[in-house]
């Protein structure tokens, strides 16, 4: 019988571990595509959900709702344990949750909307097809700073405060509309595409699509609020 000296087996055993540790792990079986329907009495719906994860383990996806022409609605406060799962769609149908558990293949879930629950039964269809969300990009120099108008909503008059700015690789941007007090909206998306800006709030409620003029010194468009597309036209503060 030949021999194996301690050396070349140390060396086998080394290379085994280390060729182990750099294995893939088994992806999660909540990865993937699902489709199912959400059994509301007298209107069901398609509901289609996208989910994956990254090699930090952190979860990302997306929702489509056919009936509703949604398509690549974000998931938020996404969460993944096991065989257990709980998203919320962000942006719409009134922000609905999720929360599921994957039995013998399918996830068996809740979808609870404004006090509203009704059961749906997810199966597996496919790989995932995340739509992720944009990011927010750099501005350039002249949009920075404090930009103040006015809206009209509702028959009320608010006034409106922005506040651009950039900060390592994206701007960010505070959006205040007052009427007797204040009602300030979080923001998750500013975007300058040419002569073109996006703010988008974090939940999707609120956005601004507007045209610049920095020569003028105004932004001119639209506010989406509650529903409603309502002119908007700012113009810029010079600093004291």
């Amino acid at each position: 019988m030949k021999k194996i000296k301690l050396g070349a087996l140390f060396y086998v055993l080394f290379a085994a571990v280390v060729f182990a540790s750099m294995a893939p792990e088994s992806p999660s079986p909540i990865f993937g595509r699902w489709e199912g329907t959400v059994q509301i009495p007298g209107r069901p719906f398609t509901l289609i959900i996208d989910l994956l994860s990254d090699q930090t383990g952190k979860w990302a996806g997306s929702a489509i709702v056919p009936g509703f022409n949604v398509k690549g609605a974000p998931l938020t406060d996404l969460a993944v344990k096991d065989t257990d799962i709980a998203f919320v769609i962000r942006g719409v149908l009134g922000n609905p949750s999720v929360k599921g558990l994957l039995v013998d293949g399918a996830i068996q879930a809740e979808f609870a909307e404004g006090g509203n629950r009704a059961p749906v039964l997810l199966h597996r269809i496919g790989d995932a097809q995340v739509d992720l969300p944009p990011k927010s990009t750099p501005l350039r120099h002249e949009l920075e700073g404090l930009w103040t108008g006015s809206l009209v909503y509702a028959s009320h008059e608010f006034r409106v405060k922005l506040t651009l700015k950039n900060g390592g690789s994206c701007a960010s941007a505070t959006l205040v509309l007052t009427r007797e007090k204040d009602f300030p909206l979080t923001i998750g998306l500013v975007q300058e595409d040419g002569s073109t800006l996006t703010i988008q709030t974090d939940d999707g409620q609120e956005s601004v699509d507007a045209k610049f003029d920095t020569a003028k010194g105004e932004i001119r468009g639209a506010m989406q609020i509650g529903g409603a597309e309502v002119p908007l036209l700012l113009h810029k503060e010079v600093a004291k």
